[in-house]
């Protein structure tokens, strides 16, 4: 399962898409799913109460190959990016620049990838943050604090003024977790 929403406001004159793949665990589910992967049960005291946090549900997929988490990925970014771009009243060939913050991509030329599927020029500047959680901020900084670059460097909000820009953050994070015992992970990330 794959859902996008489109989000603007016309008064601010910015808009963008958020969205999630994968099966959809509500906090009980969600407990069931993990005491499945772990193979024993989730005591009290391992478990979280992930509404307190502002967490209704979580996002999994199922088990992959790498080829399949790629193709996945690659779809899921590259509908992200369109959605995002027509939410600003943009066509994707318009977008002249992608930055997209991410803890693990799925493959080193993952912006690139999702560009070049979503239909935005070659020519476009794509940047890639690995900042795990904040990533996204991270992007949103580089796009429009100028006081970030050293002198003699690509000024890259000075470059980016005036044009346009879609910024973001994708993590398939379903993808990590399955491979931990970590109990907490578990609740915790998703897609």
């Amino acid at each position: 399962p794959f859902g996008i929403e489109r989000v603007s406001n016309s008064e601010v004159g910015i808009g963008g898409a958020y969205g999630t793949w994968g099966a959809s665990y509500d906090n009980a589910s969600l407990k069931v799913l993990i005491e499945q992967r772990l193979g024993e049960s989730l005591s009290d005291s391992d478990s979280m109460d992930l509404a307190d946090l502002g967490f209704v549900n979580r996002h999994h997929i199922p088990n992959l190959t790498a080829e399949e988490h790629l193709e996945l990925e690659v779809e899921v970014g590259s509908r992200l990016l369109v959605e995002a771009a027509l939410a600003n009243g943009w066509q994707p060939g318009e977008v002249q620049a992608v930055l997209i913050g991410m803890s693990g991509p799925v493959a080193d030329d993952y912006v690139a990838q999702i560009c070049r599927r979503a239909g935005i020029p070659d020519s476009t500047l794509k940047v890639s943050v690995h900042k795990a959680c904040d990533s996204s901020v991270g992007g949103l900084n580089l796009a429009l604090n100028p006081g970030l670059a050293a002198a003699g460097q690509t000024n890259i909000a000075e470059e980016l003024y005036g044009k346009k820009v879609l910024v973001g953050g994708i993590e398939g994070l379903s993808r990590f977790a399955r491979r931990t015992r970590d109990k907490s992970a578990l609740q915790l990330f998703g897609n």
